[in-house]
């Protein structure tokens, strides 16, 4: 049944839930064996069985996160954030979203360590060729066309 989708950490989908499931009724056991003697049994066995109902609902892992691995146009803060491995702005007052990588003869930016990009990197395979300035460098200015380097000049 689920054994077509697998995790992050390349294990079955249902090998997951399996070992969810068999945490979740360990922490069931536990709770009832302790709270049992203070409270009515049968209330106490529908609550918790509820809890994990609710617990187990919610549990599913998701293909896009709210930190990382965001798709294209999601906000975010910091490249590494991204799929495309690009966070773009338009200005210093705009909002950072994801955006696709720079193709050949497309403006870009090299790779620097702010990670928020006004022209983003190149793809794979293809460089930024820029005249990188420390000036540019500091205030994230130095821009360049994204080039082939296996292409021979004439």
């Amino acid at each position: 049944m689920f054994t077509s989708t697998q995790m992050s950490n390349s294990k079955p989908l249902h090998h997951w839930y399996w070992l969810r499931w068999h945490e979740l009724s360990y922490i069931r056991a536990t709770v009832v064996n302790l709270i049992s003697h203070y409270t009515d049994n049968t209330m106490l066995h529908i609550i918790i069985t509820l809890l994990l109902i609710c617990r187990l609902t919610v549990a599913e892992p998701s293909e896009t996160g709210l930190i990382f691995n965001l798709d294209i146009g999601e906000l975010c803060i910091q490249s590494a954030q991204c799929k495309s491995k690009c966070c773009h702005r338009e200005n210093g007052l705009s909002l950072a979203r994801c955006a696709h990588k720079a193709a050949e003869f497309q403006k870009c930016s090299p790779l620097h360590l702010y990670g928020v990009y006004y022209f983003c990197p190149c793809e794979s395979g293809l460089s930024c060729e820029v005249d990188r300035t420390i000036v540019g460098t500091i205030t994230n200015t130095d821009y360049g066309y994204c080039k082939d380097p296996n292409e021979k000049i004439k």
